[in-house]
């Protein structure tokens, strides 16, 4: 359509994950890295938005098709999970989509610990943990906000309308963690990262486990990136080396290296796809090429041709 209806003379289309290596990755684990021209070599691009959370390999700016997860639990889930959640114990709050995710997003955690968690909660009066959240009645308070849990439990007349928010704070984003809870059958993001990182060839793999990059809006919530590489750490290999780097505005990481490659006039030349390729090859070829399936073909190609052809040796040389 960009060529033969809208004429435009070239065109570069590929997923906004894939855009993240154009970003200076470097920076995000060592603040004095020299700075990166091209694309990262290696990148694990760990995408958690508001449907579902994306793990896509890129390597060499291509993203590993074969390797590509996908866990059906985005910020919507925690946000339906923590209005039922409410609605069962507090207030019916499930035509409330809007109020309940600014609760999500001011006051959810992930947790290193989710069952001595559950116990301070259960057990102690006082705690850090819970708290109460003040909603917003578009009067005098047009926006909800967390406070500590006032003793006792005053109902005056201009008393505020609040739900006390406890272990809801972290048991809601566990779901990333154990998609289970609410009937998916789908293994939990540190299992799924390293079944991305075991399907790719091997040599690439201490590369992808030491520059992973956590993007998306749940990449806010406190204490994701700790919990997410002590669990790494626990499944990886023990002579490979997991860090993960968080961005200071993860929503917007994908755009930033999108603007890099657009800066980068030799590495756009290159990436580009001109009218003239289009009309000369057509719109299979166009649609292999934006994927990157060339590429992954280039890739996997030199990895597997031995392994087929020592399988069709052993066909040959069978009897009958």
């Amino acid at each position: 359509m960009v060529f033969e209806e809208y004429e435009f003379g070239a065109y570069y289309r590929c997923p906004a994950s894939q855009l993240i290596a154009w970003n200076d990755i470097g920076q995000l684990f060592e603040s004095g890295a020299s700075p990166q021209h091209n694309a990262a070599e290696c990148v694990l691009v760990v995408d958690s938005g508001y449907s579902f959370t994306t793990i896509m390999p890129v390597i060499n700016g291509k993203p590993f098709q074969a390797s590509i997860r996908r866990i059906d639990v985005g910020g919507k889930v925690l946000t339906n999970y923590l209005k039922e959640m409410f609605s069962i114990r507090q207030l019916n709050m499930m035509d409330e989509t809007y109020i309940v995710n600014e609760v999500k997003e001011s006051c959810c955690y992930i947790s290193n610990d989710p069952k001595s968690d559950l116990e301070i909660c259960k057990r102690t009066k006082r705690n850090d943990i819970v708290k109460e959240y003040v909603l917003p009645d578009y009067k005098t308070i047009q926006k909800g906000f967390l406070r500590d849990k006032p003793e006792g439990n005053p109902f005056g007349k201009d008393a505020e309308q609040t739900l006390v928010v406890g272990n809801e704070r972290f048991m809601a984003p566990e779901l990333l963690f154990h998609p289970g809870d609410v009937g998916y059958r789908q293994a939990g993001l540190p299992e799924v990262i390293m079944r991305s990182i075991n399907s790719v060839p091997e040599e690439y793999r201490p590369l992808l486990l030491a520059n992973i990059v956590l993007v998306g809006g749940n990449a806010f919530l406190r204490g994701l990136k700790e919990r997410l590489e002590a669990e790494l750490v626990s499944l990886a290999p023990e002579n490979c080396v997991v860090r993960i780097g968080r961005p200071e505005d993860p929503i917007k990481y994908a755009w930033q290296g999108g603007v890099a490659l657009g800066n980068n006039k030799t590495a756009l030349e290159q990436h580009r796809i001109t009218r003239a390729d289009y009309m000369e090859h057509g719109s299979t070829w166009l649609a292999k090429k934006m994927s990157g399936q060339s590429a992954l073909a280039t890739q996997a190609g030199g990895h597997s041709g031995g392994t087929t052809s020592s399988s069709n040796k052993r066909r040959r040389s069978s009897p009958g």
